[in-house]
């Protein structure tokens, strides 16, 4: 509502508690103590008018409470939760399974499966209904695959900038940052030095994007990037 009054959720083993800005627990927060420990962080959700509290839980349970901590959405099926966390993706509540499924639950609980043909290591991100996925080494950019060096690499990171979709993911054996436009060219340039997550942002508004990596183990580093070159 850009008013400000921020909440924090602070887990612990299967325990979880709100607090306001001022640190304080936030009473009319009330969930109970759930039957397995949570294994993600938990994931705000809004859906139209209606906002969804995500946890997912060891023994493949997916709680989708209200603001109050209580049950808003019953899903009854149990998942094989990859590493991944939970999206929205065309209304409804997204995430991948260790068998390599593309996992949609709706707002009646129900749940369907959609087989990606992923291995167990699959890493996934979901910005505006916008879907791009890794799988060892290809990255699929909105059904484009592209083939990536075999390597280990981070977790794919989409950015949207004045409408354009970006999508960054980083070599982390051979510290190199590569950067996708959304029909799966490479941007020019690229790879770059770094070796972390990136993060992308216009930080002084002069139409160009800056992206920040960690670039050793004691420093980090910001590009520019000027995409109407490109």
């Amino acid at each position: 509502e850009k008013n400000r009054n921020y909440r924090f959720l602070i887990i612990e083993d299967n325990l979880i508690k709100m607090y306001d800005s001022n640190g304080k627990i936030v009473s009319g927060f009330n969930p109970p103590l759930f039957e397995s420990k949570i294994i993600m962080q938990p994931v705000h959700i809004r859906i139209g008018s209606k906002d969804y509290i995500i946890i997912q839980l060891e023994n493949g349970t997916l709680k989708i409470l209200d603001r109050r901590g209580r049950d808003r959405v019953i899903v009854n099926d149990k998942i094989q939760f990859s590493d991944n966390s939970i999206f929205s993706y065309l209304e409804n509540f997204t995430t991948t399974d260790i068998k390599g499924n593309l996992v949609k639950i709706d707002e009646n609980g129900n749940l369907i499966k959609e087989n990606l043909n992923l291995s167990s290591k699959n890493f996934i991100d979901i910005v505006n209904n916008n879907l791009v996925y890794l799988d060892e080494n290809k990255l699929t950019i909105k059904g484009i695959t592209i083939e990536l060096p075999f390597s280990r690499f981070s977790k794919p990171k989409i950015f949207i900038n004045s409408n354009i979709m970006l999508v960054g993911i980083t070599d982390l054996n051979e510290d190199k940052i590569y950067l996708y436009k959304e029909n799966g060219n490479l941007v020019k340039g690229f790879p770059i030095k770094g070796k972390s997550v990136i993060d992308i942002e216009d930080s002084d508004n002069d139409g160009k994007i800056e992206i920040v990596s960690k670039l050793d183990q004691f420093s980090i580093v910001s590009y520019e990037i000027n995409l109407s070159q490109n």
